[in-house]
């Protein structure tokens, strides 16, 4: 048997009057991918941070290698922005000791052991979710750790992606690291682990090998129950609401390149890519937070305020709209290319791939529920500007109970829901004001089985409302899971559309993805 790296024993972790973890065991040995699995607020992410020495436990015991030897990496990344891969290395490596050219071959070797090509001398701000999930975990093996402990690494990446990570963390335990994954994704959970616990309210309910296990053996554990899969049913078609006309945002990576594409009322239209390809460039320009290349509308500069979380907005600088036709995004009829607050007012909801992007994480549940209210609406506010306080909470307590945001305390700060449910937080309030149109982008990245299917069946609802959604993701089988027509991006462009009849071709966009093959259909800019 091989040594035990790691190990937790009856550890028990309180917040208030809530039972975060409850006296759980847990072993991590050498050469072993442990997987953690559970619905959103099951303790699975306060375990992983009680066995990285982030939070202690108030009681049992974590015991074996020191803290040097392990690195945990969250969900929410803790990678400065400002800094380079490269400067993380050389800087956590300690005082004296400051040599890049080392901390820049040291992560180079490490990214190659993950199967992944990294830029490691820019600053990690400017790389893609997926480049810096990768980077925070080359990170942690440079620095020479044996214990890694991964919170939904694989959320934001495409299907060869995953395949790259699953194959790299077997390479790691074959080497005799410790690996613990913590995932909402069974089927990665099955095929990338040796043993795996399943924890329900904070308590372990099954712990054992994962030979001889099924995605429902496991589905049962995690909720008591089989959830049922979303399927698109069929919806009317009304007028289209959405219009991405030959959108050009910049000739760098992730940038778009004459991207046209139309979404109508009761239709959810899937934008597939993998990381780089362009759906963060798009999803921010139908919410009028980035301009076509040289230009947009006004109101989008110095001394804006960003539409979610009351931080100055981005300086994008002059903004008037250039002559050379860089594109332009209409929302029925209405432009609002590069205006935020016009996307808004005209009723673009706005679910961001980060989700701390789209929450003030140090307000509380009801301010964040009813922030786009007390920006625009006169009931939130007092005749002097002050905030209504009863209204707030009363819409709160409404969101809360809809969508099932645990716990059930609208007066807590953002920051102290888990993941999933910070992720229900911010789709109930998008949705709530009923919107013409819906930019959802990674929306159930990071979610266990019953949140996942109850934010799908949200977005399902508003396009039977009458709203256009745009479903963006990584995630291939979410993308099928959800769309009427699939788009795919790669490079910055569309390379393949795939309408009803033909969006379950999975290999084919997949390709199409990846840019690898030939797809075979030819789409206009």
């Amino acid at each position: 048997m091989s040594e035990i790296l790691l190990s937790a024993t009856a550890v028990t972790k309180r917040f208030g009057a809530v039972t975060a973890v409850d006296e759980v065991d847990l072993e991590l040995r050498a050469g072993e991918v442990h997987a953690v699995v559970g619905e959103n607020g099951a303790g699975k992410s306060t375990l992983a941070r009680i066995l990285a020495g982030v939070l202690a436990p108030d009681a049992g015991a974590v015991r074996g290698a020191p803290r040097g030897e392990i690195a945990m990496v969250p969900q929410a990344l803790s990678l400065v922005g400002a800094l380079s891969l490269a400067e993380h290395v050389a800087l956590a490596q300690g005082p004296g000791r400051f040599d890049a050219a080392a901390a820049g071959a040291a992560l180079a070797a490490s990214a190659a052991r993950l199967g992944a090509r990294l830029p490691v001398d820019v600053p990690t701000a400017e790389l893609s979710l997926p480049e810096r999930q990768l980077g925070e975990l080359a990170v942690a093996l440079a620095l020479g750790a044996r214990v890694l402990l991964l919170d939904e690494p694989t959320s934001s990446l495409g299907p060869e992606e995953v395949d790259r990570l699953v194959a790299s963390l077997r390479g790691l335990a074959e080497d005799g690291v410790a690996v613990l994954l913590v995932t909402h994704r069974i089927r990665e959970a099955l095929r990338s682990s040796d043993r795996l616990t399943v924890l329900r309210g904070g308590r372990l309910v099954h712990h054992g090998p994962v030979a001889g296990l099924d995605a429902d053996d496991v589905a049962r554990h995690m909720v008591g129950e089989l959830v049922e899969q979303t399927r698109p049913v069929a919806r009317p078609r009304g007028d289209v609401r959405l219009v991405v006309e030959a959108l050009t945002t910049g000739a760098g990576p992730g940038e778009l390149t004459g991207v046209s594409l139309t979404a109508a009322a009761g239709e959810v239209v899937g934008v597939a890519g993998i990381a780089g390809s362009g759906q963060r460039a798009l999803a921010e320009a139908i919410a009028g937070l980035r301009a076509p290349a040289g230009g947009g509308r006004s109101g989008a500069g110095r001394g804006a305020v960003d539409r979610w979380s009351m931080r100055p907005a981005i300086d994008r600088g002059p903004v008037e709209r250039a002559a050379s036709g860089s594109g332009r995004v209409l929302v029925d009829g209405v432009d609002v290319t590069g205006d935020a607050a016009r996307a808004a007012a005209q009723g673009v909801a706005f679910i961001p791939e980060t989700r701390g992007d789209g929450l003030a994480a140090d307000h509380s549940g009801a301010v964040n529920a009813s922030l786009l209210h007390t920006l625009r609406d006169r009931r939130f506010r007092t005749r002097l500007g002050l905030r209504r306080r009863a209204a707030e909470d009363a819409l709160a307590d409404d969101l809360y109970r809809r969508f099932d945001v645990r716990p059930p305390l609208p007066q807590l700060p953002a920051r102290a829901l888990s993941g999933g449910n910070q992720q229900k937080l911010l789709v109930a309030r998008e949705l709530e004001r009923g919107p013409a149109v819906v930019v959802a982008h990674g929306a159930t990245q990071g979610l266990d089985l019953r949140a996942a299917a109850a934010i799908r069946g949200a977005l399902l609802d508003a396009a039977a409302a009458g709203a256009a959604v745009v479903v963006l993701s990584a995630d291939l089988d979410e993308v099928l899971a959800l769309a009427d027509r699939v788009v795919v991006l790669s490079g910055g462009r569309v390379t393949d559309e795939l309408a009803a009849g033909e969006r379950a071709d999975a290999a084919r966009i997949g390709h199409a993805m990846a840019g690898t093959t030939p797809v075979g259909t030819e789409v206009a800019a």
